[in-house]
């Protein structure tokens, strides 16, 4: 968990301020930020009923001023995003991140860890989150002109990586398993998919695709080096897509014991189109 500051590192070009902030609320503000795209959740801090959620894909990989960019024109139009939230939350949902075992993690030498598997700047700031209940640090690089922004003009608020949250939930879940499970989050252009044997974590990655054929073929791969029966390895999907979508279809050929997410969380729903497999770690971003 990162408690935030301003940070150097990143220039931008300084974007208008928020003018029609109202009084103090007791809503939180939930952002969370791919290349791809960008989810707005605003809940009830106390009730934790869901006020307001927005979305927005793009057709190509965006720069993080890009970004910025788009988070500022969404904050401006929406008028549920105009006002002082009691928390904010923002999640990182991108590739830039490697796991590090805690007992190894040295703080001051985060970004050799990055090194191995990420090309990083000498600008680049990088941060850490450390896995509740868990030996698990995520190391991560966080966009920086976002951070300042977020901090200039609402004040104190915390970030994580996107998958901070979903080993926190997902360790959870697998806490009592005695089998092998294979979980796929499945997001626009890219996907995450973690294995658990007997409720401990044996993979974890993040893997880009464009076509149907290239988001099964890095799901075969991975079955494949880990020795996993795709016609018995459970392998649970969550994310954006549904038993209507060429990604399913493609990966139900392949893989046989293939079934969604069921959440226990109290705000499954974001809207009457929404399923509870979907947005799993925006909903649980408390």
């Amino acid at each position: 968990m990162i408690s935030i500051r301003v940070e150097t590192g990143l220039n931008y070009t300084k974007l208008k301020s928020k003018t029609n902030i109202v009084s103090h609320t007791d809503k939180r503000l939930s952002v969370q930020i791919s290349l791809y795209g960008l989810s707005f959740l605003v809940t009830s801090l106390y009730s934790k009923k869901i006020a307001f959620f927005t979305q927005v894909h793009f057709d190509s990989a965006q720069t993080p001023e890009e970004l910025l960019q788009h988070i500022n024109d969404a904050l401006q139009k929406n008028k549920e995003l105009a006002i002082a939230f009691e928390k904010i939350v923002l999640l990182y949902q991108t590739n830039t991140y490697t796991l590090v075992p805690s007992p190894l993690f040295n703080e001051n030498k985060a970004s050799e860890y990055l090194k191995f598997t990420v090309k990083i700047l000498a600008t680049d700031y990088v941060a850490y989150d450390e896995v509740k209940n868990s030996q698990i640090t995520v190391v991560y690089i966080p966009y920086v002109n976002i951070n300042n922004y977020f901090f200039e003009n609402y004040g104190t608020f915390k970030y994580y990586h996107n998958t901070t949250l979903l080993l926190e939930k997902l360790i959870q879940v697998e806490k009592f398993s005695n089998t092998t499970n294979v979980y796929i989050n499945v997001e626009k252009n890219f996907f995450d998919i973690l294995v658990f044997k007997k409720g401990q974590l044996v993979l974890c990655n993040t893997f880009e695709y464009h076509t149907p054929e290239d988001f099964i073929y890095y799901i075969l791969f991975v079955f494949e080096q880990l020795k996993l029966d795709p016609n018995v390895t459970p392998c649970i999907l969550l994310g954006e897509l549904s038993e209507k979508d060429e990604l399913y279809n493609i990966a139900y050929t392949y893989i046989k014991n293939i079934s969604f997410y069921k959440s226990i969380s109290k705000n499954e729903l974001l809207s009457n189109n929404s399923l509870p497999h979907q947005h799993l770690v925006l909903k649980n971003s408390y």
